[in-house]
């Protein structure tokens, strides 16, 4: 390991001695009955014509399959309660490796979650130019606990198409609720660490780990953070 790692993981709160915890590996409808009519009178010029089919409702919006219009897309959106807050459409590279979904870590700021954030990344090599990061909600909400299942929906169509134009190697998702919501699980997070997972819709490998606010309130578990780093470092290309 390097001096520049050893230092970064001191910035972590870890120390470089400790051993490393062994790893954990698992990887027609029927057509409507049509009515008795009555014979038609010889006076009658013409039957009666058919209605004109009505067309379904569109269910899922088409959502723009490039980066400009996507972002646009995301600016604009009405679809929920959360239109008029601050849109957080996604920050990094757009062909990154790495996908990383986290709460509210989108733009490199001083706050200490954030400062974790960028540490965790330099253990690993990687700075924050080298990954693409995102929240499950697209616009950002003054308290998250109030935040409707309709708001979620709404913004999961956003998250599958950036998925699909970053296509990393994998996505890291930060936060049991963030994974429980992103895997559709009441699994706690010492079950969805440690393995992979992979999303109905694409073919894209997912693993699990601490949100950086909670680490900074459990230093203790960095340790495991950690681990789940090194795991992460092995699985993308570059």
């Amino acid at each position: 390991m390097s001096a520049s790692h050893h230092a970064w993981l001191r910035a972590m709160g870890i120390d470089t001695w400790v051993a490393r915890e062994p790893e954990v590996t698992q990887v027609a409808e029927a057509l409507p009955q049509q009515d008795i009519v009555p014979p038609v009178s010889p006076d009658e010029v013409a039957a009666e014509q058919p209605a004109a089919p009505v067309a379904e409702p569109v269910k899922n919006p088409v959502v723009p399959d490039n980066w400009p219009e996507l972002l646009k897309a995301i600016q604009n959106c009405n679809k929920c309660g959360l239109a008029s807050a601050q849109a957080v459409p996604g920050a990094g590279l757009q062909t990154a490796s790495l996908f990383i979904i986290a709460d509210e870590l989108e733009q490199a700021t001083a706050e200490p979650a954030n400062q974790l954030l960028t540490a965790m990344l330099r253990a690993i090599g990687l700075e924050r130019r080298d990954v693409y990061i995102t929240s499950l909600l697209k616009c950002r909400p003054g308290n998250r606990a109030d935040v409707a299942d309709e708001s979620y929906q709404a913004c999961s169509p956003y998250l599958q198409q950036q998925l699909k134009l970053v296509s990393p190697d994998l996505v890291l998702v930060l936060g049991v609720n963030n994974a429980q919501r992103l895997l559709n699980s009441k699994s706690n997070l010492s079950r969805l660490r440690g393995q992979l997972h992979y999303l109905d819709e694409l073919d894209i490998p997912v693993r699990v780990s601490f949100d950086p606010a909670y680490l900074l309130k459990s230093p203790v578990e960095k340790r495991k953070a950690w681990e789940d780093l090194k795991q992460v470092r092995r699985e993308i290309k570059s």
